[in-house]
C-alpha cells in the first residue's frame, strides 16, 4: 500500500502546476478540493445521460419561449428574488425582443439512485497515516485481486435521476476539463500505469471547448467584429482560475476577447444607447454578456445591480443566461415539468418525453391545497426520505431531516409554502475514497459522487425552432463523504473527482 504522507504531495502538486487551485476566503492561493481516486460511473448510465442533453438544453428553450407558461408559473410567487426577475422579463417581454441570438450554458445533475433504502458501507478507519487502500473496483481492474472490500455496490439496480438543472453560472467546467488527466497521473503512480493505458476507461474531457464555441457561435450572431464579450463575476469571485479557462479557451480558439466586470463596473462604465439599445463599455460595444454572478439575492445588495440587469436584458446584447432562462432554472418549474401534462406541452415526440421522464426524480408541489397538503404529510412522517428545496441556486439552501419537519410547521397555512418544493431523496451507491484539500478528513470515506453534464445552445432569433448549436459538452464529477448533505465545492463539502468508466455491475 502507498503511505498517505506520499501520496498528498504528488496529488497537490499536480493540481497546483495545471491550474487546479481557488482562492480561500483569505484570497490566498490554495489547492481546490479534489478527489484522491476517480469514481465508478456506469458506461451505458453516462453515455444516456450525454446523449438526453441536447434534449434537456431543447425543453430549457422551449419553456423560455411560454410567456404564458412563465406567467402561470411566477405571477403569484412570494420569493421576492424570483418576483424581481419575473419584472424584468416582463417589461422587456412588453418591450419587445432586440437580441439576434439565445445562449444557454447549463448543467444538469444528477446521483445513481439505489433501489434500497441504505446501501450497508462497512466501517473505516479514522486513522490518518493507515497506507492508502484504494477502491475495490480499482483493485480488481488492475490486480485482479479480492483483497479489499469497500462497500462498492452492484450497480446495475441503479438508475440516474435528475437532482436540478443550472441555468445560469454552471461553474467548475474548467477545473473539470483537468480531473481525467489528474486521475491517470494519480493511478499512474499508485499502480504503475501509463497515461496511455488508461485513456479508455477515463477519456479526456474537454468542457471548455464547448462552452467557448457556444459563446462564440453567439458572438457571431451579434455580426460586430469588434465587439466585447463580458464575464460579469462576484467582487470577491474565488472561483477565478475556472473562469479562466473560459477565458482562455474562447481567445485562443476563436480570437475573441473577453472581459472580466463586477456589477458595479458596469453600473458606472455600460451605457445603453435607447435608440439602437446597443450597450457599450465605453468605447466597445458589447456582443455577449456571460453572467457567472446574479443568482443569489445577495448578488443584489442595492437597486444599482437590478439597474444594471434590466438595463443588459433590454439591450440586443446577447444574455447567458437571459433572465427568461434563468426563470426556467427555479425549482417550481422544474417541478412542473416532472409532470407528465406539463411536459407534454413542451416535448411532443412520445420517445423523447419517456427517455426524460425516466431520469425525473419524484417531485411534489407543495402549494397550499389538497396535493401540497399531502406531500407536505409525506414529509413530516419521514422527511429524512425528502430534500426540499427552495427557489435558489448556489448551493447550501435546501433543507433535510427535521429542519423539514420545522420549516413545514412554520409554513402550515402560509402561501410561502408554494415558493418550496419536496424532492424525493436520492440514495446513491457508496464507495471508498481519500479527499485532498477538503474540510473532510483525509482519512478514508465512503464517498458518493454526482454528475454534472454540461450542455451549450445557441439559437437565432431568426429561427425560433432550429438551433445553430445544441450538444453536450463534458461533465463535473463531484465526490463528497455520504454523511454530506449539500455538495457545495466552494464550501469544502464536496471535491471535485472524475469518471472511471465500468460496467453496470461495478463488482464484476
Amino acid at each position: 500500500m502507498a503511505s498517505w504522507g506520499g501520496l498528498v504531495p504528488l496529488a497537490r502538486s499536480w493540481l497546483e502546476g495545471h491550474g487546479g487551485l481557488l482562492l480561500n476566503e483569505k484570497r490566498q492561493l490554495t489547492c481546490c478540493p479534489a478527489a484522491l481516486f476517480p469514481s465508478p460511473v456506469p458506461v451505458e448510465g453516462m453515455r444516456e445521460l450525454l446523449s438526453i442533453q441536447p434534449l434537456f438544453n431543447e425543453l430549457v428553450d422551449a419553456v423560455s419561449q411560454d410567456h404564458e407558461f412563465l406567467c402561470q408559473v411566477f405571477e403569484n410567487m412570494n420569493d421576492s428574488f424570483s418576483k424581481k426577475l419575473f419584472d424584468i422579463y416582463v417589461q422587456v417581454h412588453r418591450e419587445g425582443n432586440v437580441k439576434p441570438a439565445v445562449l444557454g450554458l447549463h448543467r444538469a445533475d444528477y446521483m445513481l439512485q439505489t433501489p434500497v433504502e441504505h446501501f450497508a458501507a462497512p466501517p473505516l478507519s479514522a486513522e490518518k497515516d493507515v497506507g492508502v487502500v484504494p477502491p475495490k473496483f480499482l483493485v480488481q481492474r488492475f490486480t485482479k485481486a479480492e483483497r479489499y472490500r469497500d462497500g462498492t455496490a452492484d450497480l446495475s439496480s441503479c438508475q440516474y435521476k435528475q437532482i436540478e438543472i443550472n441555468t445560469i453560472a454552471a461553474s467548475f467546467g474548467g477545473l473539470a476539463s483537468l480531473m481525467p488527466a489528474y486521475h491517470r497521473y494519480m493511478l499512474g503512480c499508485f499502480f504503475g500505469k501509463r497515461d496511455s493505458d488508461l485513456r479508455r476507461v477515463m477519456p479526456d474531457n474537454d468542457v471548455m471547448m464547448g462552452y467557448a464555441d457556444g459563446i462564440a457561435a453567439a458572438w457571431r450572431a451579434y455580426g460586430v467584429d469588434d465587439a466585447l464579450v463580458l464575464m460579469c463575476v462576484l467582487e470577491d469571485e474565488r472561483n477565478i482560475f475556472d473562469q479562466n479557462m473560459i477565458e482562455n479557451a474562447l481567445v485562443t480558439r476563436h480570437g475573441i476577447r473577453i472581459h472580466r466586470v463586477t456589477f458595479d463596473y458596469l453600473h458606472k462604465y455600460g451605457r445603453l444607447d435607447e435608440e439602437t439599445r446597443r450597450f457599450y463599455l465605453d468605447p466597445s460595444e458589447v456582443a455577449v454578456v456571460y453572467w457567472r454572478a446574479g443568482y443569489s439575492p445577495d448578488h443584489y445588495p442595492t437597486e444599482k445591480e437590478w439597474d444594471i440587469r434590466l438595463l443588459l436584458e433590454r439591450s440586443r446584447s446577447v444574455m447567458c443566461p437571459s433572465v427568461a432562462y434563468q426563470l426556467v432554472g427555479a425549482k417550481k418549474v422544474q417541478q412542473l415539468l416532472a409532470q407528465p401534462a406539463t411536459l407534454s406541452r413542451f416535448v411532443h415526440d412520445e420517445q423523447e418525453r419517456t427517455r426524460l421522464e425516466r431520469v425525473f426524480a419524484k417531485l411534489y408541489s407543495l402549494d397550499q391545497g389538497e396535493e401540497g397538503d399531502a406531500a407536505a404529510s409525506l414529509a413530516m412522517a419521514n422527511p429524512s426520505r425528502f430534500v426540499m428545496k427552495p427557489q435558489r441556486e448556489g448551493g447550501g439552501n435546501n433543507l433535510y431531516g427535521e429542519d423539514i419537519r420545522k420549516e413545514l410547521q412554520r409554513l402550515e397555512d402560509s402561501r410561502e409554502r408554494g415558493d418550496y418544493i419536496l424532492m424525493e431523496r436520492i440514495v446513491p451507491p457508496t464507495f471508498l475514497n481519500y479527499f485532498v484539500a477538503s474540510k473532510t478528513p483525509n482519512w478514508p470515506v465512503n464517498a458518493v459522487n454526482e454528475i454534472g453534464v454540461y450542455g451549450v445552445f445557441v439559437r437565432l432569433e431568426t429561427d425560433e425552432d432550429v438551433p445553430t448549436l445544441n450538444m453536450a459538452s463534458g461533465h463535473l464529477v463531484r465526490t463528497k463523504s455520504n454523511t454530506e448533505n449539500e455538495g457545495g465545492i466552494m464550501v469544502a463539502s464536496s471535491s471535485i473527482g472524475s469518471h472511471f468508466l465500468v460496467p453496470a455491475c461495478a463488482s464484476s
